[in-house]
Formats: structure tokens, sequence, C-alpha cells
């Protein structure tokens, strides 16, 4: 079974969230009838005996885990990601569309095994805020708390005991239960839980367990901070960032020691009542020494290397029952921490490793050093050339005349090498400690340099120094070694938006399949065995797949120098496209029917919003625009202009917006939307009447661009273009997940239906391929939709051979008439 510490791992900010209940979960479970006989029990003269898996059984959790482990193997197999805790299950995704592809699959899987679903217990919709096991999960913030009906139930314990003049020990115990929820959704929730345990086993004998005892007063004071306004509700992150300060601490009979990895060195000897102390709550002291001399440090996640077990349980567990004083020294550190926003954590670390601070606290120099072969470095000096600082050295183990030390200053500055400015020198050599935050350090402070670096580090493709940045991040690192700012900045604006956002979630899969594989050293054979991963585990489409390799090449040819030779590529390119069925594009679960219904908006006074919704669904419906197509449109009379009778609307491209599979040289000519008539007057769902009545009600805003938010008066840009297109399809027909893609899907069918001509819709279209449109947009199960089809579009204007050829080898799109 997973615990919520567990899921606080698993989940990412921004994950879309549905959860499934299992009804009578125990009782799909049927017992042999050889073993009833063992889950009998008598009713007066009747005997009974259990037919199914029976609540309360001590077996029953684990028996019913390891049934269902098997459907969670069949969801994994079908790519979804299920996370499962008795008949409680939740399902994640990165979008919205994705969740509720999984919430069908797993709902199919259930049926089909015969397991039945509690569906008003259930969470079918995706949503980024869901309530599960008793915490409220969002991931918009990352963050968890109490729900809120397990907040308002444990705080009418928390006041039932505060209130009472006597309560037993099964009270108390059934109360810290309760808290010992709470604890992990609260800020220093295990911390406070614990001094009350520890108050509570002081002033109440197990032995009498149901004879109710006074309250105490320290009890009663112990109870008062759970009692604040929102103190149940208040939100703690679900992962705490990686600690940026790592601090080796060691205490000694002798006295005490610390090292960061900053270059922070103290060390001091025990007053005497201190030295009287047990060696644990000295470990938990030298610890609480850091953070009192180094004020200067917040908002920042710090973590303890001990050679001392009970001092780390301590910082990692927040606290401990067993002894007062580590007890009152946790809640010491802990305060100072919380005052400075500093996350806190422990490693423990065997004596042997920690030979840094285990020297400063005997007062004793310390014997750890390393040095590359001078044999290596001279062969490495030889081909790239002599550097001019060793940045990490000591006296006995520096390889060249000038370099920085942790201990002391020399001539090239210090004592730390990361407060020195690097770009004094045009050629560094840098052998740091072999440890992660070292060098990621490191790595991060050579973003900045502008010369040659020689560095020596361990093998690590999957470390966060590799893993962590961004594709834009990375590509801006290396470009910047050649290039100066001015031309990475231009390389870097070579794509759009929209396929800079695609090739970022590229590069963070990439990134992801690095982490599940750490032994891994990126090559070719990497790239390949990726994109096969792609293809086999996550049921990707071959379209996508060569996608991701576009979106790695850059960065691992400019990167790593690594070119996936063209053979393979295209081999496992055909192996893909073999073993993939025929794709045939499925019609939106949506009612285009529905949809228009709503937009006549019958019975309701039209605001600003309303014709806002109707013009820009109309539109799009009426002309197939993408998004980012529908967002470049402007109100200038030259791109955008009714004739006088309003019979039709022309709109002319921006100039300067090029549409997706769109040249300089070919472009997408004006396009003119006719109005339509019913008895007479303005249908109700004219694109053209719409687009004026919007116009006119918004008049006064910047002509720059056509659509404005109703409230805020912002133009609107494409994702939040798309957002409402997909609101207006919920409003419309509500209950479905829908993309507001799927709207230029369906405007390509209708126009089909009206031309049979794959190749003209294409053309007007902007696709770059005919595959494209037959596999993904062309619904052959719509029907036509006589609201949306009234005209007949004229014939494509024709030069002397009958067609315009454009720069690609099709037809040049001079103009069109929808």
């Amino acid at each position: 079974m997973v615990s919520v510490a567990q899921v606080r791992t698993v989940l990412r900010k921004g994950d879309w969230l549905a959860s499934l209940d299992l009804k009578d979960a125990y009782w799909h479970v049927p017992i042999h009838p050889r073993f009833r006989r063992f889950l009998a029990f008598q009713v007066g003269t009747e005997t009974f005996q259990f037919t199914r898996l029976p609540f309360g059984l001590s077996l029953a959790p684990r028996v019913f885990t390891k049934l269902v482990r098997v459907v969670a193997s069949r969801l994994a197999e079908a790519g979804v990601p299920t996370l499962m805790y008795l008949d409680d299950w939740l399902l994640h995704a990165p979008s919205k569309e994705q969740v509720a592809n999984n919430v069908r699959v797993a709902r199919g899987v259930l049926e089909e095994m015969g397991f039945l679903l509690n569906i008003p217990k259930s969470s079918l919709t995706p949503t980024r805020k869901l309530c599960w096991l008793g915490i409220e999960w969002d991931s918009l913030s990352a963050t968890l708390s109490l729900a809120p009906d397990n907040a308002r139930r444990t705080l009418r314990h928390v006041r039932r005991a505060h209130f009472s003049r006597t309560f037993s020990r099964h009270q108390w115990e059934s109360l810290l239960g309760s808290l010992n929820f709470a604890a992990p959704a609260m800020p220093l929730g295990r911390l406070k839980h614990r001094r009350l345990t520890r108050e509570v086993n002081l002033h109440l004998s197990p032995a009498h367990r149901d004879l109710p005892r006074q309250v105490s007063p320290s009890l009663h004071r112990l109870l008062r901070p759970w009692l604040r306004p929102g103190a149940l509700r208040q939100r703690v992150p679900w992962v705490f960032p990686p600690p940026g300060i790592t601090v080796a601490t060691d205490a000694s009979d002798v006295g005490w020691g610390y090292q960061s990895c900053l270059g922070h060195q103290r060390c001091g000897g025990w007053k005497e009542g201190e030295r009287l102390l047990h060696i644990n709550a000295r470990e938990l002291m030298v610890a609480k020494e850091w953070l009192n001399r180094h004020p200067q440090f917040a908002r920042i996640g710090v973590r303890f290397d001990m050679d001392n077990v009970a001092a780390v349980q301590c910082l990692q567990k927040q606290g401990t029952v067993r002894s007062e004083i580590l007890l009152s020294l946790s809640e010491q550190i802990f305060a100072i921490a919380a005052k400075r926003d500093i996350h806190l954590s422990a490693r423990y670390v065997p004596g042997r490793e920690n030979d840094w601070a285990d020297a400063l606290s005997r007062f004793r120099g310390t014997s750890v050093e390393w040095q590359l072969r001078p044999l290596v470095f001279e062969s490495l000096c030889l081909r790239y050339g002599t550097p001019e600082v060793d940045l990490f050295a000591s006296p006995s183990t520096a390889l060249l005349p000038l370099f920085l030390t942790f201990s002391s200053r020399t001539e090239a500055g210090g004592p730390d090498a990361f407060t020195e400015d690097w770009n004094r020198w045009g050629h560094l050599y840098l052998f740091p400690p072999p440890a992660t935050s070292v060098l990621l350090k490191a790595i991060l402070k050579l973003r900045t340099f502008r010369g040659r670096v020689l560095l020596i580090a361990p093998r690590w493709p999957a470390q966060p120094c590799v893993t962590e940045t961004t594709r834009l991040e990375f590509l801006r690192g290396v470009l910047s070694k050649r290039f100066t700012k001015e031309t990475v900045d231009k390389m870097l604006r070579a794509h759009r938006q929209s396929s800079v956002r695609q090739y970022e979630s590229c590069w963070k899969r990439f990134q992801d399949f690095l982490r599940r594989h750490p032994s891994r050293v990126i090559s070719e054979d990497t790239v390949l065995e990726f994109l096969t991963w792609l293809a086999d585990s996550t049921n990707r489409a071959p379209a996508t797949v060569l996608a991701h390799h576009a979106a790695l090449s850059d960065p691992l040819l400019l990167g790593f120098n690594i070119k996936v030779s063209e053979r393979p590529l295209s081999l496992l390119r055909m192996g893909i496209r073999a073993g993939t069925a025929p794709h045939r594009a499925q019609a939106p679960s949506w009612s285009l029917h529905r949809v228009l219904s709503y937009l006549t908006f019958e019975g309701v006074p039209l605001e600003v919003c309303h014709l806002l919704q109707k013009a820009l669904f109309l539109l799009a419906l009426a002309t197939g625009y993408r998004a980012s197509q529908l967002a470049a449109l402007t109100r200038h009379t030259a791109f955008s202009s009714v004739t006088p009778n309003l019979t039709s609307l022309t709109i002319s491209p921006s100039p300067a917006f090029l549409a997706k599979n769109e040249q300089a040289d070919d472009r997408i000519g004006p396009l003119a939307v006719p109005s339509f008539l019913r008895d007479g007057n303005f249908h109700p769902l004219c694109p053209v009447h719409a687009f004026v009545a919007y116009v006119e009600a918004t008049r006064g805003v910047s002509p720059d661009h056509l659509f404005y938010n109703s409230r805020s008066g912002n133009p609107l840009f494409p994702r939040s273009i798309a957002r409402l297109l997909c609101r207006v399809i919920e409003n419309g027909d509500p209950g479905h997940a829908p993309r507001a893609h799927s709207v230029r899907g369906v405007a390509a069918s209708l126009a089909f239906l009206r031309t049979h001509s794959v190749e003209r819709v294409r053309d007007l279209g902007g696709w770059a391929s005919t595959s494209s449109f037959r596999t993904r947009y062309l619904f052959h199960s719509l029907s036509p939709t006589p609201c949306v089809a009234m005209g007949t579009p004229p014939p494509i204007p024709q030069g002397p051979r009958g067609r315009h050829m454009g720069g690609r080898g099709r037809p040049k799109r001079k103009g069109r008439v929808i």
C-alpha cells in the first residue's frame, strides 16, 4: 500500500488528478469453501460463515493489496500510472486529456475484471485539486492540506479534549491518532505531536486506559496551537527543494566542529555543563551552533551530514518522544529554522567518511586530500593546453603554481573558490570534491564563465547537474562558450513559442529516462533506446517519437557532439510505424449541435462575455484557424473588413505572423466568410453578425488585436483562446474533456463534407501533408450541420496551367471563401 509520503514524491506540480473508489472492496474476493468454516460466527442458535473476504480481518488488507497489484500491472502495461491504497485509487498525468483517457481505460479494465465502482465517491472528472485519503492535493501550487471534512472532525476532537476537565488515556490515544494523521499536512506538525505524546505518556499510565483523569494545565497549553483558526487547514509543499547548503558536523568528548560546502569551518570546546550531556545531544548542539552563527542564510534548504543515527532521526522526523533533552533541542533548532524559512534535513554519514568535521571536533588537521595523477594531468595539458589556476587544491595537492584552497588565502585569493570571480582567468582547472552538491554548484557557476575549462568529474549523466536544466538553459550555456550574448539570443529565438514548449516537454521526458536508468552514459545508443522506450512503454505515435528526436538533436550535437546516424534512425522509424495499427481520427465526444444551441443565448441578456464566446467559436468554426491564428487577428480595416450590407467578412492574416507550415513565399491569403439569413433576418449563428456585434460592443480598445479579455481588457493570447473554446464546449455540452484543437477538426470535416476534396481542404487549412489531415482531422462519423454549411465556396483561382504552385509543390493559397 502506498503512503502519503510516497505519493508526495510521485506527484508533480501541474499534474491533473482523478480518483476511483471500489464498491464493497473486500467483497470482490470469494473465500474457498474449504476455508469458510474458519470465518464462521454464531448469533443465537444460528451459525453463519463468510463467503467473501470480511472487513476487519487482519489479513484482509494484505490479501486485497496483492490482488489489486495484478490490476495495477495491467494498467501500467496500458500506460496508466496508478497509486493504490486498498480500494482508493489515484490517477495522475501531466494533461487533462491524458487523465480523462486514463480514467476511461481504468474503468474498462475494472469492469472487464469484475470490479464495481462507487461512482458517488469517485472523482472521474480531471482536476488539479482533489481530496484523496483525507488529504487535499493541490497540484497548481504543489501543496497539500487536510481535507475540509477531516479537518473539522479533528478540530471537534481537539476541542472536546481542551474543554473537558477529565479525559481517559483511551480518549487521548484516539486523539493522538487523529493528530498523527494530520501532522504531515501541517508545518512542524510532527514536532508538536511528539511533545503532546510525551506529555500524555508522563501524566497518564497505560495500566488504566479507561479511567478518566484530570487534564493538566500543560496538556491544555499544548492543545492551543491546534485550536488556532486555520491551523488544521495550512498548506505544506509536497516535496521540498533539494538542499542548497550541505554541512558536515561532528561532536566528540573534546569539542565540536563543522565544515560546509561553501567553505565555512569552525570548531570549539564544550562548556562545563555541556560536556556532561549525552553524545546524541551534543551532536544536535553542533547543528544549532551552525544556525546561530550563520544568520545570513534564509529561505534555503540545509542538510546536515552526521555520523550519529539518533541526531539524524531527530532532524528528519522532527524530534523524538523518548528523550526530553533531544526533543527540547529539536524544538529549539526547528524554531530557528522556521523564523528564517529554512528547510532542514539530515543524512547519516559513517564516521570514516566524515573526516573534515571529525578532525575539527578533535582540534587536529585533516588528511582528506584528492589529486589527479601528475602524468595524467600532463597528458591533458599537452592536449588541451595548460590551465592558469587550480581552483580546488591544497599546498600538497596543487598541480599548478596558482591555486585556491579551502583552509587559507593564497596568491589566487580565497579561501573559498566560489566567492572568487572566475572570469579573472582565461583557462581553469577544476577537480572539485566528488560530491554532487559541490559539482552542481561548480557547473552552475561555470555558466557565467567565458573562458576554457578543464573539468575532472565523475561521469554522472543522471545527476542534477545534467538532468535538472531546461533545454533552453542547456543550449544557452553551450552556445555562450562560442558566441556573444546577442548572437545566442537570436539563435534561441529560431523556434516559435509553441515549438519551444513542445521541445521542453520532450527534453523533460529524456531527463526522466536518464533518471530511471542512472547507469547509462549519454551516447547515440542512449538516444535510440530512449526513442524505443517512448514507442513501447508510453505507446506514443511514430510522429511524436520523431518529434522527440528533433527536440534532442540540437542539445546533443552542440553539447555532447552526438548525432544519430540517419540509417539506424530510419530503420527505427520504419519499425515503429510497422508495429503501429492504422489510426483513424475519432470524432470528438461533444455534440456540435448542443454547443451551437447554447451559443444562441435564447432568453439571456447578451453581455460582452457572451458576444466574445459567440464570435470566437463561430469564427473558429468558419475558418478552421488554429488558436495562434485567431490570436493574431487584428481589427485594422486592412485586415478585417465587412461589406456595407454585411453580406460577408474578409479576414487577412497579419504580415507579421506566420502560421504553422506557412512560409514567407507561400502565405495563406485573405479569407471570405459569408453571412447567412433565416426568414429574411440574420441567422442567430451568423459568424459575420457575431463579429460585428462583438466589435461594436468593445469599441475603443486597441485595434492591434481582435479578441480581448472581457474582465481585464487584456488581449487574448493562444492559450487563453484555447481555454475559452474549451469553456464554450463545456458550457454547451457538459461532462466532456474537450480539446480546443477539436474545433479545427470539426471545421475541416464539415468543409470536406461540402467539397469532397481532401486536397482542397488540406490547402485551405494549411496542413503539411494530406496524411496529417486524413489521420487526425477528418472525422468520417460527423454529420453535416445546416447552420455551418450554408454557402458553396467558389473555385480556387487558377493559373496558366490550372494551378498556382507554392514553394512546397502544392497550390499557392491565394484566397478562399468558406
